[in-house]
């Protein structure tokens, strides 16, 4: 549901059923990757809130820079 979420809010539309299995993929790849490297997770999330799962916020700062980086994020028509 996050996904979905995050994906129609920068896009404006429903993610296609393989670009929901591609960012879900890069999720869980950046979540293992930065679950082994605290260092990693602070560099990309440094102040995280009480309860909040550091490296989990973090592999979604990676999720959103992939969709704020898109050809159609940036360039609306």
């Amino acid at each position: 549901d996050r996904l979905q979420y995050t994906f129609e809010t920068c896009l404006s539309r429903k993610p296609s059923q393989q670009e929901k299995e591609r960012l879900s993929k890069y999720f869980d790849q950046q979540l293992g990757i930065l679950k082994k490297d605290p260092k990693a997770v602070t560099a990309l999330f440094p102040v995280a809130p009480d309860g909040t799962n550091s490296a989990e916020a973090a592999a979604w700062v990676g999720v959103s820079r992939v969709l704020l980086n898109l050809d159609e994020f940036i360039t609306r028509e």
